[in-house]
């Protein structure tokens, strides 16, 4: 059952998705700057755009997950081989493929209250989903390339009273 939408916390403006991503996990870096310097320097000198970083220290090292455009992969074998060569890295997983899809919006209030929403019109369609990410303008979310349309259609179908009165000129951004 779908909580009602509150129009004074959140403008959900739109459901979409952009091309595809993949994230590389990069186990066993050494903590402080250096690494991640190098690390950064390496993706900016081979052109990609890093999506998203996500850092998770321990006593002895770190775990950086970056996401970047799935058409990279081709360029991240190498990267990440030179990384683990010269110890930057213990070890590396680039993922499969996958979408991110978004809920759109404008002055994003209550963002758990939307990613919850979310997350759950994705599972009521069995869509597994991860990567969480949040701004006052969009909230996204990974899914499985193949899921890409069946999730668009479960957040369309769950913020649908949002979109109408968009439509109907009754929200004002």
């Amino acid at each position: 059952m779908r909580e009602p939408p509150d129009s004074r916390d959140t403008h959900v403006v739109g459901i979409g998705s952009e091309p595809s991503v993949v994230t590389v996990q990069l186990n066993g870096v050494p903590s402080g700057p250096l690494a991640v310097d190098r690390i950064l320097r390496e993706f900016a000198a081979a052109r990609l755009e890093l999506q998203s970083i996500a850092r998770t220290a321990s006593d002895l090292d770190v775990t950086l997950s970056l996401t970047v455009a799935a058409d990279a992969v081709p360029t991240l074998a190498p990267l990440v081989a030179r990384l683990i060569r010269d110890n930057i890295a213990r070890d590396a997983t680039v993922g499969a493929p996958a979408a991110p899809v978004a809920v759109l919006g404008a002055r994003h209030a209550d963002r758990l209250s939307i990613a919850t929403r979310m997350f759950r019109a994705l599972s009521r369609e069995g869509i597994n989903s991860e990567c969480l990410t949040a701004s006052d303008a969009r909230i996204w979310c990974l899914v499985r390339d193949d899921d890409r349309q069946r999730a668009l259609g479960a957040l369309q179908e769950e913020f649908v009273e949002e979109l109408a009165r968009l439509k109907e000129g009754q929200i004002g951004l």
